[in-house]
């Protein structure tokens, strides 16, 4: 068992039907939770989901660009080869989330 504090956290994703952490040291755990209760259990201030495979930490954000299909791509200030595409459907609240954190 390991323990992570929550400002070291990124984000959490989801790879066949796994559940991960990626801490700022870039670090990955396994998490024994899906990523709806986990997202129960975040803090809303500080995490978003921004789509069904994962949720972001609001200071992990590099960068926000406008993607196809009406979506956003974000870069997350660590370095990764993992896509984060904010889906069409929760824009509008990542937006309202986003000028809230």
């Amino acid at each position: 068992m390991t323990f992570v504090q929550v400002e070291d956290l990124l984000y959490f994703y989801s790879e066949d039907s796994i559940s991960f952490i990626m801490t700022k040291t870039k670090k990955r755990f396994i998490i024994d939770m899906s990523l709806d209760a986990i997202e129960d259990d975040l803090n809303s201030a500080h995490f978003f989901r921004i789509n069904r495979k994962q949720i972001i930490q609001v200071n992990s954000i590099d960068k926000i660009y406008p993607y196809f299909y009406h979506r956003l791509k974000l870069d997350i200030n660590a370095l990764i080869d993992t896509e984060f595409i904010v889906s069409r459907k929760r824009i509008k609240e990542f937006n309202v989330w986003l000028r809230s954190s």
